[in-house]
């Protein structure tokens, strides 16, 4: 379905098969008043267009009683109805869809069959389920076989009644579902519309969005539709007809040209009184909410390189400099410049804290080929890349929490099928702490589903090797089909066939980091059991695969610890050049935590905090990327959502300890990290006459299993 936005009415038009009854009334053919109502519903400022697809035989037994007002439908039988209105095949809905791609307005139709079904699958980006076939099980599935969003109207129905259609949905369908209420009766009075449904249905399927399909006789001020869309039904059915005064079927209570004219009129209104869910002050406060709030503010004048304390420090108005909430943050700060007394404070005044952007990670290329990888991967969405890459720096230097976070760690396995020396895996303390899996599919899927469209990436790897997943391949075509513009992930390499290498790059992977430590005796020591000569080739394999097909995506980047190449770096260089997009290495973590005197930048403040957020393969989610161990779990997604948890007081709390000169000492896990720790560039390397600075760990031993 084509939704120009989530806020905001989406009008359908029910054409159903009204237009039988006008092309009686006008002399035309059928044909001809079915493309005369889409003009209309078009001219109405409607959305989409639904029609009825059905054979009276196939869809009611000669017996079926009526459930109508017969007062206007004398018809008292449903196959006789049906069998008026049931004339159009595959060739009319063709024509009916060619016209309303031209005329800019959405077709589809509910199929009442199988063959219907199969038939419209071509004419429509969407399908709608009547309420009378949510206990049709082989029906509902086959329609969610074919993989695309579905209406699921709820008329009539009970709450097991309505999970099992959703269960089986779910079961082969990963797309946008809307629940439609409904009360199956024609016309329903407006005091049996049960609008409260609306928001039962949003408490009982939170992740799924509720619309409403009217059934009431449309009257002045349309105050039913305007209930429905303020209770949250922004998706709206109703009955479309040219004539109300028509008799019989769904003229009766269906809305007009002028009707859906009125009701896209009155919702205007709507939104314009109730603004938007955001909580947020509006444009129009801003004046007030400069003046009338309050700033930290000097009660003496303070000298260049003097240290902020409390007694310092007082509230005034206005609201233009640091807020009172920020006091923490200020307190033990030192001053960049003198300051007069009764100064509004401003962080540009203070020595800032050290925010590290992508510390640890250093590349071996020349300046065109780092262009070029940045190019590829940025390839198809340049301008949003620009802005995620920005606001990847600024988000953390400036300590700004975004709505969503820029970048999403989903660990799918938490296995490894190496064991290299120096990595935390083969440890007894993380085989107690982490209970290594693959991720459930459906947490993956509801993972996904709640950050569709609104962050920027999403990292499939964190600390085992992701390919062991069976469904990867699946997880990244679907992260893509929902919007994300970003699927990478890291590997070893050793699964990458020349088939899996073909379906990654068709289910849409962006970038893939493959780890290769060393060349030769000295990879093969570390990355146990694998052998270098068949790393090389299946890298080099990945290179000719993407050439083949003509792709640039996936970028490959190769990475290694730097001591498994510090004394063949030109050697490793020139290997993998010509096979690769950017080679890069690593100092040497203190992966086994044997560390003790470690030395720190005392002003190092995370940026993680303000970039991603990490979901380990059971669901849990860590403050960091670096927390190996679960030793800082903020959340729990098979409980929570994410956006709970990226605004939730663990996370805050870490940010704001953050905030003070040395606070990162106060949690475990940042004090075994490698961010805090101070570097020196103590080495050099030469590639190809390029000089290399090599920044290491102070105190840190760059031997491979210390």
């Amino acid at each position: 379905m084509k939704r120009k936005q989530k806020n905001g009415l989406y009008l359908i038009a029910e054409i159903g098969v009204n237009y039988y009854d006008i092309a009686k009334q006008r002399g035309i053919r059928n044909l001809d008043a079915a493309l005369l109502m889409c003009d209309e519903a078009k001219r109405a400022g409607v959305d989409a267009v639904k029609f009825q697809t059905y054979k009276a035989k196939k869809i009611a037994s000669r017996q079926s009683p009526s459930y109508w007002d017969l007062n206007e439908e004398s018809t008292r039988s449903q196959y006789e109805l049906f069998t008026k209105y049931d004339s159009f095949g595959e060739q009319e809905y063709k024509i009916i869809s060619e016209h309303c791609k031209k005329s800019g307005i959405e077709f589809f139709s509910t199929p009442f069959d199988f063959d219907s079904a199969d038939y419209l699958d071509q004419y429509m980006a969407c399908y709608k389920i009547s309420s009378s076939d949510i206990t049709n099980i082989p029906f509902i599935r086959h329609i969610a076989g074919k993989n695309k969003p579905i209406f699921l109207s709820t008329g009539a129905s009970d709450l097991n009644e309505i999970q099992r259609a959703i269960d089986v949905i779910r079961d082969v369908n990963r797309e946008e579902i809307v629940l439609m209420h409904c009360v199956l009766e024609y016309p329903t009075p407006a005091d049996h519309a049960n609008l409260y449904r609306i928001t039962a249905l949003k408490q009982e399927f939170p992740g799924l969005e509720i619309g409403y399909s009217d059934h009431t006789r449309p009257e002045f001020g349309y105050d039913v539709l305007k209930s429905a869309y303020l209770l949250g039904a922004h998706v709206v059915e109703k009955h479309f007809t040219l004539d109300k005064s028509l008799p019989g079927n769904d003229h009766y209570h269906a809305m007009d040209v002028d009707d859906a004219l009125q009701i896209r009129e009155h919702i205007r209104r709507l939104d314009q009184i109730c603004g938007d869910e955001r909580i947020d002050h509006l444009g129009n406060e801003e004046q007030a909410r400069k003046n009338a709030r309050r700033s930290i503010v000097l009660t003496r004048s303070i000298e260049e390189g003097e240290t902020l304390e409390e007694k310092d420090l007082t509230f005034k108005r206005p609201g233009t400099g640091i807020p009172p909430y920020e006091l923490a943050s200020v307190l033990g700060k030192k001053a960049n410049r003198p300051l007069e007394e009764d100064y509004v404070l401003q962080w540009e005044d203070l020595a800032l804290q050290n925010v590290p952007i992508n510390k640890g990670n250093y590349y071996l290329e020349t300046d065109k080929r780092m262009e070029l990888f940045e190019r590829y991967r940025s390839e198809g969405w340049e301008k949003g890349y620009h802005e995620y890459r920005e606001a990847w720096v600024e988000n953390a230097k400036n300590q700004y929490v975004s709505e969503w976070p820029l970048l999403v760690d989903i660990e799918t396995s938490s296995l490894c099928n190496l064991k290299c020396p120096m990595c935390y895996t083969i440890t007894d303390e993380f085989k107690e702490k982490v209970s290594a899996r693959l991720m459930p599919e459906t947490l993956f899927y509801k993972i996904i589903d709640e950050i569709s469209k609104k962050v920027w990436a999403v990292r499939l790897s964190f600390r085992g090797e992701p390919t062991l997943h069976p469904q990867l391949t699946a997880f990244i075509r679907y992260a893509k089909e929902k919007g994300i513009r970003e699927v990478s992930f890291l590997t070893n390499g050793s699964r990458l066939t020349d088939d899996f290498i073909r379906e990654l790059i068709h289910a849409g992977v962006d970038w893939i980091t493959v780890s290769v430590d060393g060349t030769g005796e000295d990879y093969e020591n570390i990355r146990k059991p694998l052998l270098f000569e068949d790393i090389y080739q299946k890298i080099k394999r990945f290179k000719e695969i993407k050439e083949e097909m003509q792709v640039h995506k996936p970028v490959i980047k190769i990475q290694g610890i730097w001591p498994s190449m510090k004394n063949k770096a030109e050697e490793y260089y020139n290997l993998f050049e010509p096979v690769t997009d950017s080679i890069a290495f690593n100092p040497l973590i203190d992966y086994l935590d044997h560390d003790t005197d470690i030395v720190y930048d005392e002003d190092f403040s995370c940026p993680q905090l303000y970039q991603r957020i990490v979901v380990a393969a059971d669901g849990k989610a860590l403050m960091c990327s670096n927390d190996e161990e679960n030793m800082n779990v903020i959340g729990d997604l098979n409980k929570e959502n994410l956006y709970d948890i990226w605004h939730g007081e663990k996370l805050e709390e870490a940010r704001n300890m953050m905030k003070k000169q040395g606070g990162f000492k106060n949690i475990p896990v940042c004090r075994k990290c490698y961010l805090p720790r101070k570097m020196e560039e103590n080495e050099k390397a030469y590639v190809n006459g390029r000089e290399i600075i090599i920044k290491n760990y102070v105190g840190r031993s760059q031997k491979i299993g210390e």
